[in-house]
Order: C-alpha cells, then sequence, then structure tokens
C-alpha cells in the first residue's frame, strides 16, 4: 500500500505536483494507492484541478491499481464534498476507484484496514446507550479494554452544548462501534487531531474542540496511519505521513514524504523552504545550504526512525528565507553564486513578539491550540473579540464571507 497525503492542489504548483505524483506512480509496486486527501489548497477551491487530478486516478485505476480517496477537512465548500459527483459515478460500478467519505472497512494484502476519512455528524443520545449495553455485555473481545477507555471518553461530556465537541465525542463513538463489530483490525487509516498529546515537533497539543480522536487510540494493538499535520514522524504505534508539498513559509527546514507500508519511505522535492537566522553578517554559500538541507533529511529519518529513500535535491527549487531582526542587504549575505541557482530568497524580520507571546497576552490557553487552520481561525475570532468587542459580528460576518472563519 501506498500512502500520499495532503496534495493541497493550486494552481502554479499543479504542473510540478503532477510531474512528481505521476513518477511515483509510474515506478511504484503497490498495486493499492491510498490519498488521504484535503485537496483543496485551504480554502481555495479550484474544480478544473479536481477534475484534473480525477482523471489522473481513473487512469492508473485502469491499469489494475486500486486507488482509495478519502475526505480530508479541506474538502468541503460549506460542508458540500467536493468529490460527490464523483463519489455517486464510482458507486454505480464495482471497479478499482473507491471515493470514501464515510468510515468503512476494506480488506487489502489480506490486512483489515479501517478508513475514517474526515466526516462530520452528530449521534443521538440513545446510540451511546445501545453501545454502552453491547459493551458491557461482551465476553470475549480482545479490545475490551480500548473500548472501554474510548466510549468514555466519548460519552462523558455528551450533555455540552459545543458543536465541535459533540462531534469529536461522536467520532470517537463511531470508532468504538467498529472495533465492537471488528476486533481483528490491523490498520487504522484516519484524517482528524489526537487529543492531548505533543508529537516530537510540536509546542501545542490539540483539543476535542479541533475535532479529534481520543489518544486512548495510542494503545491499540493496530497500527494507525494519518497524514493532516503536514509534518512526517512516528509516535508509539502512530505514522503521520505529512503532506506533499512545502504548501505554506510555516513548513521551513522540512522534508516531505510518501510512504509504502509497511516500512518505506521515499522523500519528495517539490519547493523546499531552508532558513537561515541571520545573526552577523557572513556570507551564506552553496555548500552552507547544502549541509543545512542534510541536517533536515537527518531530523526526518530521526523522527520517522528509519531511513528515507532520497530524492534528487534541485537548487532551482530551493526557497530561501532569511530571519533577522534587523533588516539585512540579500546580496551581502547570499553570495552571487548560490543567489544565482536558487528559486527564490525572502526575507522575515524576527520580533520581539512571538506568536505564543500573543497567545498568552489573549489569555488563551496555548496547550489546546494546534498547529491548524482551524485553531488560528479560533486565534482570530478570540482576539477579535477582545480588541473590538463593538464591531466584532460586523468582523465575523466579512471573514464568513471569505470563507476564512
Amino acid at each position: 500500500m501506498l500512502f500520499i497525503w495532503d496534495l493541497h492542489l493550486k494552481t502554479d504548483k499543479k504542473e510540478e505536483i503532477f510531474s512528481k505524483l505521476t513518477d511515483i506512480l509510474d515506478n511504484t509496486e503497490s498495486k493499492d494507492i491510498v490519498f488521504l486527501w484535503d485537496y483543496i489548497y485551504h480554502s481555495a477551491y479550484n474544480p478544473k484541478i479536481l477534475w484534473d487530478f480525477f482523471d489522473l486516478c481513473l487512469d492508473y485505476s485502469k491499469n489494475w491499481k486500486n486507488i482509495y480517496i478519502l475526505a480530508g477537512n479541506h474538502d468541503y465548500v460549506k460542508w458540500h464534498f467536493v468529490f460527490a459527483e464523483a463519489e455517486k459515478l464510482t458507486n454505480i460500478t464495482d471497479g478499482p476507484l473507491h471515493i470514501i467519505s464515510q468510515p468503512q472497512i476494506q480488506i487489502i494484502y489480506n490486512k483489515k484496514v479501517l478508513f475514517f476519512p474526515f466526516y462530520t455528524r452528530i449521534a443521538e443520545e440513545e446510540e451511546f446507550i445501545q453501545i454502552d449495553k453491547k459493551i458491557k455485555s461482551l465476553k470475549n473481545h480482545k479490545q475490551k479494554d480500548l473500548l472501554l477507555n474510548l466510549f468514555v471518553v466519548a460519552y462523558q461530556n455528551w450533555k455540552e452544548d459545543e458543536k465541535n465537541l459533540k462531534i469529536s465525542w461522536t467520532i470517537n463513538l463511531d470508532l468504538v462501534k467498529f472495533i465492537l463489530e471488528n476486533e481483528d483490525i490491523d490498520i487504522f487509516v484516519h484524517h482528524f487531531y489526537t487529543v492531548n498529546t505533543a508529537f516530537p515537533w510540536q509546542f501545542a497539543k490539540f483539543s476535542f474542540k479541533n475535532i479529534a480522536l481520543s489518544d486512548q487510540i495510542f494503545k491499540a494493538d493496530f497500527q494507525i496511519i494519518s497524514g493532516h499535520l503536514h509534518k512526517s514522524f512516528r509516535h508509539k504505534n502512530y505514522t503521520c505521513v505529512g503532506s506533499f508539498w512545502n504548501t505554506s513559509p510555516l513548513e521551513e527546514n522540512d522534508t516531505k514524504v510518501v510512504f509504502t507500508y509497511p516500512d518505506k519511505f521515499q522523500q519528495v522535492v517539490i519547493n523546499p523552504y531552508i532558513s537561515f537566522e541571520i545573526k552577523d553578517n557572513k556570507q551564506i554559500e552553496t555548500t552552507e545550504l547544502k549541509n543545512k538541507w542534510e541536517d533536515v533529511e537527518a531530523e526526518a529519518e530521526e523522527l520517522l526512525n528509519t531511513k528515507i529513500l532520497k530524492d534528487k535535491f534541485d537548487l532551482k527549487k530551493v526557497e530561501l528565507v532569511l530571519k533577522s531582526k534587523d533588516f539585512v542587504n540579500v546580496e551581502e549575505i547570499v553570495s552571487p553564486e548560490l543567489l544565482n541557482k536558487i528559486k527564490n530568497v525572502k526575507y522575515r524580520q524576527i520580533t520581539g513578539k512571538t506568536i505564543w507571546n500573543i497567545i498568552n497576552e489573549l489569555e488563551i490557553n496555548h496547550e489546546k491550540l494546534g498547529y491548524s487552520f482551524e485553531s488560528w481561525k479560533q486565534l482570530s475570532k478570540d482576539f477579535i473579540e477582545k480588541k473590538y468587542p463593538e464591531k466584532k459580528s460586523e468582523y465575523f460576518k466579512i471573514l464568513e464571507d471569505l470563507d476564512l472563519m
């Protein structure tokens, strides 16, 4: 199984993404390809690229490759699933292309795989009552302890009114239902956050307000595979594949991978952001940049706890980011030789006030704030409520119209 995550297709990156994607698909030995998706580039929906991608998948499915496309949290426009029409078409035929927008079990290479795409629903309380009865009546089930722990988390705060909390309790309840009926799950593939866990690279943790799974899943005996967080790492029984390319400068000094189950990681180099903090006027040479990239690759291997198959490193793709408290003359900091080889160079001023200073000033519990688009929307909302209470309704309406809140 080849796992490819978070494509976030963007018009000016389409050619590079499709070129790399077809190269990987042409050379993989896997007959089963899983896209755990996020087609939309953040809030920008491009129907033309969607259908180009769908055509590409159809071509590969005709070559007897089973392709699974799972809904991501970005793949909705006002909660309209962008693959809805394709989903109807593919469900008519029993072909090798599967559009998955609801949880389901698939048997792949004799492995029982539970696909858990991003979806939202709110369960009725009666569903909890019935599942509670089933769990209590269990005599033998190898996942009984996990079922009990997940169920308690899902049901304990059911009376809360907050919508995202109710959705979180529901997806955890749905996971309980699948484990209840399938105690021999081998792989759990999902597109959600996980609560109360500071992953190896994170400052913050996620909460159930982000729409998230319980951290009890780390106690399961099945393997967990996900993307969604845009960073590749392993944590306990969890492998996060990350995003296919660097979708923003926030993903600086990061290498991207695709994952072939059970233990092969292949690097993808499309547009690496490589940053240097400038503390003196020492000039950056080509050798220094290449050394920095080797450090980035070494960190990726450390986070994945294995060697990765390296992609060709091309200086023409590099976006160099210079960070400094004071303005710097780029031509003095970057050698002419390097400047002529790289794709782009950007300057970012480092201020004394970090985002975490701002969060603390706003009295937001940063342990509940994750690196997600939803988290930053909440941060914006809290800031507006505190800074502009008399105009907050007007500002919220503008942001909603722009699909930013």
